[in-house]
């Protein structure tokens, strides 16, 4: 197979939300180059999308891409954000792009700092973030990390190259799993708790799902305030009582 057609089969999609404009540029010239079609448009979950047939194998990756300032504001939603993605793609990915870092030693452990930033903007313990990666490898994430956007088409490539080989069976994803971080994430907030959380559970499959209905289906769910309170945060980001 040429290099030119390598990906005649694929189509690579990528998120609208996606504003980084270099990043863009790259993946998207690295697949088109390779006979892939490109398009960009809303996902519901993750920021690019691999779907097709390569070297005759059904492909289906979501790639959440971070760099690690972003993922040092989001890990603690990453876990059911990522976890939830399996019901869009057969395979998920976690990419996060370090940059050029400091080891900084403190007394409660080494942190890693963008050089970028000033002060102790954008730093995360070092431990902790390796820590965060096993955890999302054991939940059947891939995670990756490397330096810089340029590293990014490659990593996908080898990533692929990986997913279609004979061993690799895919997650064995299974619903418990997922309601069991969709239950522990809904009981973070003020006035859901197990009883509410496996109320809206039983009426809302997913967190995608809950997103989706009208402010007077969840207060129909779980009351007036609360449902109020869950419909802010999930179309505003904000945990508030209107009332």
């Amino acid at each position: 197979m040429n290099i030119d057609d390598m990906f005649s089969e694929i189509i690579l999609t990528i998120d609208t939300r996606e504003k980084k404009e270099d990043r863009i540029k790259h993946i998207s010239n690295f697949f088109e180059y390779r006979g892939a079609y490109v398009e960009k448009k809303a996902l519901a979950r993750c920021d690019y999308w691999i779907d097709g047939i390569y070297k005759d194998k059904d492909i289906s990756l979501g790639i959440e891409y971070k760099t690690i300032e972003d993922f040092a504001g989001s890990f603690k939603d990453l876990s059911w954000k990522l976890t939830e993605s399996y019901e869009f793609y057969k395979d998920v990915a976690l990419f996060v792009e370090t940059g050029k870092y400091d080891l900084i030693d403190v007394e409660n452990g080494t942190l890693i700092r963008n050089y970028k930033l000033k002060d102790m903007e954008g730093t995360l313990r070092y431990d902790i973030f390796q820590n965060l990666l096993r955890s999302f490898e054991r939940d059947g994430i891939y995670t990756q990390t490397f330096l810089n956007t340029f590293e990014f088409p490659r990593s996908v490539l080898n990533l692929m190259n990986y997913i279609i080989k004979p061993m690799h069976k895919g997650i064995q994803y299974k619903n418990e799993c997922y309601e069991d971080i969709y239950r522990n994430m809904l009981m973070q907030f003020p006035g859901i708790g197990a009883a509410k959380a496996n109320k809206i559970i039983e009426d809302f499959s997913s967190f995608h799902e809950l997103s989706t209905y009208a402010e007077n289906h969840l207060q129909d769910s779980i009351g007036k305030v609360n449902g109020t309170r869950l419909y802010n945060f999930c179309h505003l980001g904000l945990w508030k009582n209107d009332n």
